[in-house]
């Protein structure tokens, strides 16, 4: 599996920012749900997974800096 999801450091994105419904999920002005990840949290919800990459980058595409996880993982058997 393949993936990108929104890391804690992305204030861009809205990291820390609406009503923390649990940690790192935040509800927004209108009423959308956006979580936020850290490396301990990719740990906890990929363990049983095996990690063949995964590393936090920024990128600046988005006319803005956006901080993300981009990762790569296999099955465990």
């Amino acid at each position: 599996m393949l993936f990108r999801i929104n890391s804690t450091k992305d204030v861009n994105s809205g990291a820390g920012q609406g009503k923390e419904i649990e940690t790192h999920v935040y509800e927004t002005e209108d009423g959308r749900y956006k979580r936020f990840f850290d490396e301990n949290d990719i740990e906890k919800f990929f363990s049983d997974w095996e990690k063949i990459y995964i590393h936090e980058e920024t990128h600046g595409r988005y006319g803005y800096e956006k901080v993300l996880w981009k990762g790569a993982l296999k099955v465990n058997k």
